[in-house]
Protein backbone atom coordinates (compact mmCIF):
# COMPACT_ATOMS: atom_id res chain seq x y z
CA UNK A 1 0.00 0.00 0.00
CA UNK A 2 1.11 3.38 -1.34
CA UNK A 3 0.86 5.58 1.87
CA UNK A 4 -1.62 9.14 1.28
CA UNK A 5 -1.39 11.58 3.59
CA UNK A 6 -4.34 12.60 4.94
CA UNK A 7 -5.96 9.57 4.93
CA UNK A 8 -4.34 7.87 8.49
CA UNK A 9 -6.06 6.33 11.56
CA UNK A 10 -4.85 7.12 15.23
CA UNK A 11 -5.53 4.31 18.19
CA UNK A 12 -3.99 3.73 21.53
CA UNK A 13 -3.38 -0.11 22.43
CA UNK A 14 -4.26 0.07 26.35
CA UNK A 15 -4.10 -3.14 28.93
CA UNK A 16 -7.18 -4.49 30.79
CA UNK A 17 -6.47 -1.63 33.70
CA UNK A 18 -5.88 1.10 30.46
CA UNK A 19 -2.69 1.14 31.20
CA UNK A 20 -0.25 1.63 27.10
CA UNK A 21 1.15 -1.11 25.60
CA UNK A 22 4.18 -0.42 23.45
CA UNK A 23 5.80 -2.43 20.66
CA UNK A 24 2.49 -3.50 18.88
CA UNK A 25 2.91 -3.58 15.24
CA UNK A 26 -0.17 -3.30 13.35
CA UNK A 27 -0.41 -4.82 9.51
CA UNK A 28 -3.19 -4.82 7.33
CA UNK A 29 -4.88 -8.25 6.76
CA UNK A 30 -2.87 -10.69 5.13
CA UNK A 31 0.16 -8.53 5.06
CA UNK A 32 3.59 -9.72 6.12
CA UNK A 33 4.90 -5.59 6.37
CA UNK A 34 4.17 -3.77 9.57
CA UNK A 35 2.53 -0.49 9.02
CA UNK A 36 3.92 0.98 12.56
CA UNK A 37 4.48 -0.13 15.80
CA UNK A 38 2.98 2.09 18.64
CA UNK A 39 4.75 4.36 20.77
CA UNK A 40 5.82 3.90 24.93
CA UNK A 41 2.15 5.83 25.63
CA UNK A 42 0.28 2.73 23.14
CA UNK A 43 -0.59 5.34 20.62
CA UNK A 44 0.15 5.04 17.07
CA UNK A 45 -0.72 6.40 13.53
CA UNK A 46 -0.72 5.32 10.41
CA UNK A 47 -1.46 6.47 6.80
CA UNK A 48 -3.35 4.45 3.89
CA UNK A 49 -4.58 4.84 0.57
CA UNK A 50 -7.20 3.33 -1.96
CA UNK A 51 -6.54 0.71 -4.19
CA UNK A 52 -8.80 2.07 -5.95
CA UNK A 53 -10.29 6.03 -6.83
CA UNK A 54 -12.65 5.25 -3.79
CA UNK A 55 -13.64 8.84 -1.39
CA UNK A 56 -14.58 5.90 1.38
CA UNK A 57 -12.98 2.29 1.98
CA UNK A 58 -13.00 -0.53 4.71
CA UNK A 59 -9.66 -1.74 5.82
CA UNK A 60 -8.92 -4.93 8.40
CA UNK A 61 -5.91 -4.07 10.68
CA UNK A 62 -3.99 -7.07 12.66
CA UNK A 63 -2.63 -6.25 16.13
CA UNK A 64 0.36 -8.00 17.35
CA UNK A 65 2.05 -8.07 20.62
CA UNK A 66 4.16 -10.92 22.05
CA UNK A 67 2.35 -12.18 25.18
CA UNK A 68 -0.82 -10.15 23.82
CA UNK A 69 -4.06 -12.02 22.10
CA UNK A 70 -3.43 -11.15 18.21
CA UNK A 71 -6.53 -8.91 17.58
CA UNK A 72 -8.29 -7.89 14.39
CA UNK A 73 -9.34 -4.33 14.03
CA UNK A 74 -12.13 -2.79 11.29
CA UNK A 75 -12.27 0.99 10.50
CA UNK A 76 -14.19 2.73 8.00
CA UNK A 77 -11.60 5.43 6.38
CA UNK A 78 -12.34 8.84 4.04
CA UNK A 79 -10.26 10.20 1.91
CA UNK A 80 -8.57 13.35 3.68
CA UNK A 81 -9.52 12.95 7.22
CA UNK A 82 -8.47 11.07 10.02
CA UNK A 83 -10.15 8.12 11.39
CA UNK A 84 -10.19 8.32 15.08
CA UNK A 85 -10.37 4.69 16.68
CA UNK A 86 -9.45 5.45 20.61
CA UNK A 87 -8.11 3.18 22.80
CA UNK A 88 -7.93 -0.95 21.94
CA UNK A 89 -7.63 -3.48 24.00
CA UNK A 90 -4.99 -6.17 24.31
CA UNK A 91 -5.71 -9.13 26.38
CA UNK A 92 -3.51 -11.82 27.41
CA UNK A 93 -2.03 -14.51 24.72
CA UNK A 94 -1.69 -18.18 24.69
CA UNK A 95 0.96 -19.89 22.55
CA UNK A 96 -0.27 -22.91 20.75
CA UNK A 97 2.12 -25.39 19.33
CA UNK A 98 2.29 -29.19 17.82
CA UNK A 99 2.58 -30.31 14.49
CA UNK A 100 0.85 -30.54 11.19
CA UNK A 101 0.81 -34.34 9.78
CA UNK A 102 -0.45 -36.12 6.38
CA UNK A 103 -2.25 -39.82 6.82
CA UNK A 104 0.79 -41.01 6.77
CA UNK A 105 1.79 -39.04 10.22
CA UNK A 106 4.79 -37.38 7.94
CA UNK A 107 5.62 -33.53 8.67
CA UNK A 108 3.52 -31.00 6.32
CA UNK A 109 5.58 -27.88 5.28
CA UNK A 110 3.86 -24.77 4.67
CA UNK A 111 0.44 -25.67 5.79
CA UNK A 112 -1.42 -23.05 7.03
CA UNK A 113 -2.67 -23.45 11.05
CA UNK A 114 -4.84 -21.20 12.99
CA UNK A 115 -8.04 -21.77 15.23
CA UNK A 116 -11.52 -21.30 14.45
CA UNK A 117 -14.92 -21.29 16.46
CA UNK A 118 -15.85 -24.14 18.42
CA UNK A 119 -18.88 -25.60 16.76
CA UNK A 120 -18.51 -26.41 12.92
CA UNK A 121 -20.95 -24.68 10.89
CA UNK A 122 -24.00 -26.24 9.88
CA UNK A 123 -24.64 -25.44 5.96
CA UNK A 124 -28.35 -26.55 5.85
CA UNK A 125 -29.04 -27.37 2.00
CA UNK A 126 -29.31 -30.60 1.71
CA UNK A 127 -31.12 -31.48 -1.20
CA UNK A 128 -31.88 -35.07 -3.32
CA UNK A 129 -28.36 -35.11 -4.96
CA UNK A 130 -25.92 -34.32 -2.32
CA UNK A 131 -27.84 -35.19 1.09
CA UNK A 132 -24.41 -34.60 3.29
CA UNK A 133 -22.93 -31.89 1.87
CA UNK A 134 -21.63 -29.82 4.84
CA UNK A 135 -18.35 -32.02 5.54
CA UNK A 136 -17.34 -32.39 1.94
CA UNK A 137 -17.64 -29.11 1.27
CA UNK A 138 -16.07 -27.62 4.92
CA UNK A 139 -12.35 -30.27 3.57
CA UNK A 140 -12.54 -28.52 0.59
CA UNK A 141 -12.34 -25.05 0.95
CA UNK A 142 -13.35 -24.37 4.55
CA UNK A 143 -15.38 -21.99 6.67
CA UNK A 144 -15.66 -18.09 7.41
CA UNK A 145 -15.40 -19.53 11.32
CA UNK A 146 -11.63 -20.40 10.45
CA UNK A 147 -10.10 -17.32 10.59
CA UNK A 148 -7.15 -16.86 8.16
CA UNK A 149 -6.12 -13.51 9.64
CA UNK A 150 -4.32 -14.87 12.72
CA UNK A 151 -3.14 -18.13 11.16
CA UNK A 152 0.64 -19.26 11.34
CA UNK A 153 2.19 -21.72 8.77
CA UNK A 154 4.41 -24.74 9.92
CA UNK A 155 8.20 -25.45 9.34
CA UNK A 156 9.62 -27.45 6.96
CA UNK A 157 9.16 -30.71 9.52
CA UNK A 158 6.28 -30.11 10.18
CA UNK A 159 5.80 -27.73 13.43
CA UNK A 160 4.42 -24.63 14.03
CA UNK A 161 3.90 -22.24 16.73
CA UNK A 162 0.71 -20.04 16.64
CA UNK A 163 1.05 -16.90 19.07
CA UNK A 164 -1.40 -14.57 20.13
CA UNK A 165 -4.41 -17.02 20.77
CA UNK A 166 -6.88 -15.67 22.60
CA UNK A 167 -8.36 -17.24 25.87
CA UNK A 168 -10.98 -19.34 24.96
CA UNK A 169 -12.95 -22.28 23.29
CA UNK A 170 -11.76 -23.01 19.92
CA UNK A 171 -10.77 -25.48 16.70
CA UNK A 172 -7.64 -25.90 15.83
CA UNK A 173 -7.57 -25.90 12.06
CA UNK A 174 -5.06 -26.33 9.11
CA UNK A 175 -4.92 -26.46 5.30
CA UNK A 176 -1.80 -27.21 2.69
CA UNK A 177 -1.60 -27.18 -1.29
CA UNK A 178 -2.77 -30.74 -2.11
CA UNK A 179 -4.55 -31.75 0.93
CA UNK A 180 -8.30 -31.62 2.83
CA UNK A 181 -8.62 -29.20 5.32
CA UNK A 182 -8.54 -30.90 8.60
CA UNK A 183 -9.47 -29.88 12.17
CA UNK A 184 -9.14 -31.08 16.08
CA UNK A 185 -11.63 -31.28 18.73
CA UNK A 186 -12.19 -27.80 20.18
CA UNK A 187 -9.44 -26.95 22.65
CA UNK A 188 -9.99 -24.65 25.74
CA UNK A 189 -7.43 -21.92 26.23
CA UNK A 190 -6.27 -20.48 29.53
CA UNK A 191 -4.27 -17.07 29.93
CA UNK A 192 -1.01 -17.99 31.14
CA UNK A 193 -1.23 -21.76 29.50
CA UNK A 194 0.41 -22.80 26.79
CA UNK A 195 -0.63 -25.55 24.89
CA UNK A 196 2.12 -28.18 23.34
CA UNK A 197 2.21 -31.06 21.29
CA UNK A 198 -0.69 -30.76 19.30
CA UNK A 199 -1.35 -32.76 16.03
CA UNK A 200 -3.40 -31.96 13.38
CA UNK A 201 -3.68 -34.51 10.47
CA UNK A 202 -5.03 -32.96 6.82
CA UNK A 203 -6.30 -35.51 4.86
CA UNK A 204 -5.10 -36.02 1.25
CA UNK A 205 -7.34 -34.10 -1.57
CA UNK A 206 -9.92 -36.43 -3.35
CA UNK A 207 -9.67 -36.26 -7.50
CA UNK A 208 -13.19 -35.39 -7.32
CA UNK A 209 -12.04 -32.53 -5.35
CA UNK A 210 -11.09 -29.90 -8.39
CA UNK A 211 -11.93 -29.30 -12.08
CA UNK A 212 -8.54 -28.43 -13.89
CA UNK A 213 -7.71 -27.76 -17.49
CA UNK A 214 -6.17 -26.13 -19.96
CA UNK A 215 -7.83 -23.24 -22.46
CA UNK A 216 -6.32 -23.78 -25.97
CA UNK A 217 -7.43 -21.89 -29.24
CA UNK A 218 -7.74 -24.17 -32.43
CA UNK A 219 -4.26 -24.04 -32.40
CA UNK A 220 -3.40 -25.14 -29.63
CA UNK A 221 -1.85 -22.78 -28.42
CA UNK A 222 -2.77 -21.84 -24.85
CA UNK A 223 -5.21 -18.64 -24.57
CA UNK A 224 -4.31 -16.75 -21.23
CA UNK A 225 -6.79 -14.86 -19.25
CA UNK A 226 -9.73 -15.88 -20.33
CA UNK A 227 -12.58 -15.91 -18.40
CA UNK A 228 -14.06 -19.50 -17.50
CA UNK A 229 -18.08 -19.44 -15.94
CA UNK A 230 -19.23 -22.96 -14.28
CA UNK A 231 -22.86 -23.53 -13.30
CA UNK A 232 -24.72 -25.77 -11.04
CA UNK A 233 -29.10 -26.24 -10.32
CA UNK A 234 -30.12 -28.48 -7.69
CA UNK A 235 -33.81 -28.67 -6.63
CA UNK A 236 -33.39 -25.98 -3.56
CA UNK A 237 -30.63 -23.74 -5.45
CA UNK A 238 -28.44 -22.83 -8.49
CA UNK A 239 -25.32 -20.77 -8.72
CA UNK A 240 -22.32 -19.79 -11.31
CA UNK A 241 -18.88 -19.16 -10.15
CA UNK A 242 -15.72 -18.13 -12.29
CA UNK A 243 -12.12 -17.69 -12.46
CA UNK A 244 -9.37 -16.11 -15.01
CA UNK A 245 -7.11 -18.53 -16.48
CA UNK A 246 -3.49 -18.41 -15.78
CA UNK A 247 -0.80 -17.32 -18.38
CA UNK A 248 -0.45 -20.39 -19.59
CA UNK A 249 -4.00 -20.87 -20.31
CA UNK A 250 -4.29 -23.36 -16.78
CA UNK A 251 -7.24 -22.85 -14.61
CA UNK A 252 -8.78 -24.49 -11.62
CA UNK A 253 -11.97 -24.81 -9.51
CA UNK A 254 -12.15 -26.39 -5.94
CA UNK A 255 -15.86 -28.00 -6.23
CA UNK A 256 -18.48 -26.35 -3.64
CA UNK A 257 -21.00 -28.72 -4.73
CA UNK A 258 -21.35 -32.70 -5.53
CA UNK A 259 -23.42 -32.08 -8.70
CA UNK A 260 -23.93 -31.95 -12.01
CA UNK A 261 -22.04 -29.37 -13.51
CA UNK A 262 -21.77 -27.10 -16.87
Amino acid sequence: VVPAPGSSVTLRFVDAAGGPWSDVSLSQRFAQEALGTSARDGRLEIELSPFAEEVEWNVALVARRSGCATREVRATLRVGATTQLGDVLLGPGVVVAGRVLDEEGRGIADAQVGLGESELPELGYASAEEPDPAEGLLRRVGSEAFNHATATKSAADGSFRLEGAEPGLWRPWGHANGKRYGWGEPLELFAGEDVTGLELVLPDELVTDRIAGIVLDPEGAPIPKAQILMSYQTESEGNTISTTVKGDGSFEFVLRREVALT
